[in-house]
């Protein structure tokens, strides 16, 4: 697991203390792809700066095929700002072995999740997180890039 410090923490933002399904050490071994597990060395954890946004990772957030409900303290705020992934899905041929329409490996505009964040007047909030747009798979062929999402780190020389 790495550290994520890409710069300065803004002071305009404050993580919240999430209480996760899977502490972060054993995510290697809750049902995700191999290929996600064999980059789960990579993945951020405790105190981390990403994009000048400050995120205290400690358990995660597994979804699959079931709600899951995350509590936190009630805060006040203009913004939500989630560091989430996706893990890899393969592409099922259809008929004569094509897959259509091709959208990548990434699965452009593919529902993955409903986001639904319920405030203390009772109201909600229901955003749907879409591969390829809010969300991302952990690693990406080129020109895979999201279009309402960016990586957890800065552009930097490879």
């Amino acid at each position: 697991m790495s550290d994520v410090h890409d710069g300065p923490a803004s002071d305009r933002f404050v993580p919240l203390s999430l209480k996760g399904n899977v502490p972060l050490a054993e995510l290697a071994t809750a049902g995700i792809s191999e290929e996600m597990a064999a980059a789960f060395e990579h993945a951020p954890t405790g105190a981390c700066v990403a994009w000048g946004i400050p995120f205290e990772i400690g358990d995660v957030v597994l979804l699959r095929d079931q709600p899951v409900t995350v509590e936190f303290e009630p805060a006040r705020a203009r913004w939500l700002v989630f560091i989430h992934t996706s893990d890899r899905r393969p592409l099922e041929p259809g008929p004569g072995g094509f897959i259509s329409p091709m959208r990548g490996a990434g699965q452009l505009g593919e529902k993955a999740a409903d986001y639904v964040v319920l405030y203390e007047d009772g109201t909600e909030e229901r955003v749907a997180v879409r591969r390829r747009h809010q969300i991302g798979a952990f690693t990406r062929r080129w020109g895979e890039n999201c279009l309402e999402a960016v990586a957890q780190h800065k552009p930097h020389p490879v």
